[in-house]
């Protein structure tokens, strides 16, 4: 993962975890809040329902007992209103489909909060009380004023509390994902620069051999005027193939130093997997016939998306690789090469690519795709292997989005699966 993808990571982690806990702060504060207005609420319900008990004990008599500004209704079961200290009871509706009566009459005690009386016009908070053996139903209520108000009011101390905390912690979660940020931007540094050397190195290492090998035939001829003319044509032979190998090290240093300086495909095109391969084995036909090989193409009508010349490289170098390595075949038991696919989703397409050679030890498998690496080395110069090919595979895949996995073909050989992404409808 590059350093964009882990400061994009450590963004989205930030987010998601400020996210996270920004909304249990709200539900919290949601909560609180509710709770601490239902707790001033049930105080104010509590204080009528005294007056309501003091009603109902001093009934018919009840206009001494009234606190300053109270209102008092007393009404039957039916809803009739049989007492308003502010208006004639004869000239005043049914009052069953109150809310507070409602739920008097079903759980003993009920309130109503910031209601418009229809009597007097003006908000009041009702709390009514149901006497069953009496028969009665006794309400009062104060009126929704600015005193009311200030007392239902709640403190909102610990709403400022609340968000104290949180924009301390954003801060505080902030610094630790700005940290962790950097410091994962220092160690993928510190892994590239890493890589750079070794790389470095075991380029220097690489070409020292091709480079040792031109300078002494050079040498030689330079020190020797008389040289048979058949040995410096040798000579001359040699240093070209050294000269190769030289162009091709370097060549597929530089396709990997141009996959390391991207992050994703900038033009991707549609490709037919099927022609692709087909051109691939009219390439190799020679070298097939010369291992004794054969190409099976076991796939139809799969699309990819891609950069052409990367996924080119990818089955190239994957065919290359198994001329190469998995041995010779015999007139009576060719050696075979199948390429197979399958699309897992709308997005993605599954390449197999298989052969039944000599294989590989499993020990060697998780070590292939990286730099330079060689089973055997002697035997890897010899066929003109720069120790590249499964690295610029493995990195074309990656860049694609796809994934990769080497694993023993059943029977005998090496089996690589990978995925490459296909167009979407």
């Amino acid at each position: 993962m590059d350093i964009t993808s882990h400061n994009n990571f450590a963004n989205r982690m930030f987010v998601s975890v400020v996210g996270i806990f920004l909304l249990l702060a709200i539900m919290f504060l949601v909560f609180q809040y509710q709770r601490e207005t239902e707790y001033k609420v049930d105080i104010l319900h509590n204080r009528l329902q005294v007056v309501n008990y003091q009603a109902e004990e001093a009934w018919p008599d009840t206009l001494s007992i009234l606190p300053a500004n109270c209102r008092l209704t007393v009404l039957s079961t039916d809803g009739k209103v049989l007492y308003d200290n502010e208006k004639p009871a004869a000239q005043m509706t049914n009052h069953i489909d109150r809310k507070e009566i409602k739920l008097a009459l079903d759980k003993g005690t009920g309130y109503d909060i910031q209601r418009k009386s229809e009597t007097v016009d003006e908000k009041f908070f009702y709390s009514a009380t149901f006497f069953k053996e009496k028969g009665l139903i006794v309400r009062s209520a104060l009126p929704y004023d600015s005193q009311l108000y200030k007392e239902l009011t709640i403190d909102k101390t610990f709403v400022y509390f609340i968000l104290g905390i949180t924009i301390a912690l954003c801060l505080v979660l902030y610094q630790i994902a700005r940290r962790l940020a950097l410091s994962e931007r220092h160690r993928v540094e510190g892994e590239k620069q890493q890589l750079k050397r070794q790389l470095t190195q075991n380029a220097a290492h690489e070409l020292k051999t091709p480079t040792a090998s031109i300078s002494g035939y050079i040498e030689t001829m330079l020190n020797d005027p008389n040289l048979p003319e058949e040995t410096r044509q040798h000579f001359l032979e040699r240093s070209f193939v050294q000269c190769k190998r030289m162009t091709n090290i370097l060549s597929d240093m530089s396709a990997l130093a141009k996959m390391d300086a991207v992050e994703q495909v900038k033009e991707p095109m549609r490709i037919d997997a099927r022609q692709l391969l087909e051109d691939i084995s009219s390439d190799v036909q020679l070298a097939l016939k010369e291992a004794q090989m054969e190409m099976k193409i076991n796939l139809d009508n799969i699309t990819i998306l891609g950069d052409r010349s990367l996924i080119y490289s990818v089955f190239r170098n994957l065919v290359d690789n198994a001329i190469a390595y998995a041995g010779k075949g015999s007139e009576t038991d060719a050696l075979r090469i199948t390429v197979s696919a399958t699309q897992i989703n709308s997005e993605m397409v599954e390449f197999f690519v298989s052969d039944n050679g000599v294989g590989v030890p499993r020990e060697h498998l998780p070590h292939l795709c990286e730099r330079f690496y060689r089973i055997d080395k002697s035997r890897s110069r010899k066929l003109g292997g720069t120790g590249l090919g499964l690295a610029i595979v493995k990195n074309a895949i990656l860049l694609h989005g796809g994934e990769i996995d080497l694993m023993p073909t059943p029977g005998g050989g090496l089996t690589v699966r990978f995925t490459l992404p296909a167009p979407t409808l």
